[in-house]
This record gives C-alpha cells, sequence and structure tokens, in this order.
C-alpha cells in the first residue's frame, strides 16, 4: 500500500489503510532506533558528551547513515550517503534532485548565499534548479520588519536571477536564536537516463 492508496480510499477504508501503514512504518523504524541508540531525551543530551560546534564528525555522520536505507521501491537514486549533498529520485521520465541547506555563518547576503549553494549542489548532479523553498529564523529582539524584507529581496533576486521559483517557506523570531539564519530546500529536474 502507498501513501496515494489512503489517500484515494473511502473514508472508511482511507483511516484503516493508515493505521495499517502507520503500524508498518513503526516497525520499520523499530530496527533504526535501536542501531541509533534509543530515544534522545533532555537528561540524554545534558549527560552524554557534547560536539564540536560545525558539521558533525565525518566518523559519527558516517555511523548515523549506515542506517539510512531508503525502500527500494522509494525511487531513490541517490540518498543519504557520505559526501553526497543532495538526493536524486526516479519520477519516471525524469529524476528529481533534491537539495537542503542551512545558511549559519553570515548576515550579510544570506538570501543570496542560500539560494547559489543549494542551486551549485543540484547543479553538479546534472539538473536544473527550479523550486525554492526558505525558512527564515530570526533573533528576537534584533529582528526587524526591514531586515525581514531584505533577506527576503535576497532570495527573490537571487531566484529570479536563476530561473528559480520561490515557492513557499516558513519566517518565525525565536528568542534562543543569536543570528538570522536561513535553512533552504532546492529541487531540481532532469532526464532519467533510462
Amino acid at each position: 500500500m502507498t501513501h496515494l492508496q489512503a489517500v484515494d480510499a473511502s473514508p472508511e477504508e482511507g483511516r484503516s489503510q493508515r493505521r495499517e501503514l502507520v503500524a508498518e512504518l513503526k516497525l520499520e523504524m523499530q530496527p533504526v532506533v535501536t542501531r541509533l541508540g534509543g530515544r534522545y531525551t533532555r537528561k540524554t543530551m545534558r549527560t552524554r558528551s557534547s560536539l564540536p560546534v560545525g558539521k558533525l564528525p565525518p566518523d559519527v555522520l558516517q555511523g548515523l547513515l549506515r542506517a539510512c536505507v531508503p525502500p527500494t521501491s522509494s525511487g531513490v537514486v541517490i540518498g543519504p550517503r557520505y559526501g553526497e549533498d543532495a538526493a536524486v529520485i526516479d519520477i519516471g521520465a525524469k529524476y528529481l534532485v533534491a537539495k537542503t541547506d542551512p545558511i549559519t555563518f553570515t548576515e550579510e547576503r544570506i538570501g543570496w548565499y542560500a539560494v547559489h549553494i543549494n542551486a551549485n549542489d543540484i547543479a553538479t548532479l546534472g539538473a536544473r534548479p527550479r523550486w525554492f523553498l526558505a525558512t527564515l529564523l530570526l533573533p528576537e529582539g534584533r529582528a526587524t520588519a526591514k531586515l525581514a524584507r531584505q533577506i527576503f529581496l535576497d532570495i527573490l533576486h537571487a531566484c529570479r536571477a536563476l530561473g528559480i521559483a520561490l515557492c513557499g517557506g516558513h519566517t518565525k523570531s525565536l528568542p534562543d536564536c543569536r543570528d538570522p539564519s536561513l535553512w533552504a530546500t532546492c529541487w531540481g529536474r532532469r532526464k532519467n537516463r533510462s
């Protein structure tokens, strides 16, 4: 059963199929949770040794990614693995190439960086960047409408320059946020080689 089959069913069938699907997903995820060391809680986050600032150490990341094996029916051609910055998904005559990346290292031109870094990783896999989503997190007390407008226009101008559609996103001001950060997702399409 697929997610679409559950949606297309009658209301009673749909509820039953969705319950079955959730049960299947829980069974599939149980070995992953066990292999990754169980659930995290505030207590385990406080008592375990902390990671350095920046990207995860390669051995930690590689260990996490080993548990991420997409089901063969998912159409994932390139999935989560060390050194791979984007995913490739077979959608029939085309491949969908997806990329997500946070921009946290700068306030200046943060929108430009978000669009170009994500679009570049799409292009390196031979796809044309087409769609862009942005989640903008702003620091409480420092965020102004002018700052939000500048970042938004930066994103919009960069998208237009590259022929990418800004198709959605989210904005939020957070109390524990020191600097603006932009979490972006970009998608592109390319021909399927088969």
